[in-house]
């Protein structure tokens, strides 16, 4: 009899693990944009949460981009954060975002 039960649960086990591996439970968040007064060819992109700061993801990117974030499934407000290699640095504050995707808009981020 437990070998039967082990039979089947090793029969189910994959199938439960793909099924919770490729399961999306997030939102979607793009952020589109520039930046501008920095001498380096990419720098880091970074998203966290607003009222915490807590670090979402952070992706380097080119100086003008179009990258997507995974996100938690609730309304949300954010703040964006660029760093470049030479120092240079620039902040998008508060951005609402509101569940299930959204694409924002950050036009020209000026970097300090």
């Amino acid at each position: 009899m437990n070998f039967r039960r082990l039979a089947i649960a090793l029969v189910l086990l994959p199938g439960l693990a793909s099924t919770a591996c490729t399961e999306h439970s997030g939102s979607v968040l793009t952020l589109e944009g520039t930046y501008r007064g920095t001498t380096s060819e990419s720098c880091q992109l970074s998203l966290r949460v607003a009222s915490s700061q807590a670090l979402v993801d952070s992706h380097q990117v080119p100086a003008t981009f179009d990258e997507t974030f995974d996100v938690p499934a609730n309304k949300e407000s954010y703040s964006v954060e660029v760093h470049c290699p030479d120092g240079k640095v620039g902040f998008v504050p508060a951005l609402d975002f509101e569940p299930p995707r959204a694409t924002i808009t950050l036009n020209n981020i000026e970097l300090n």
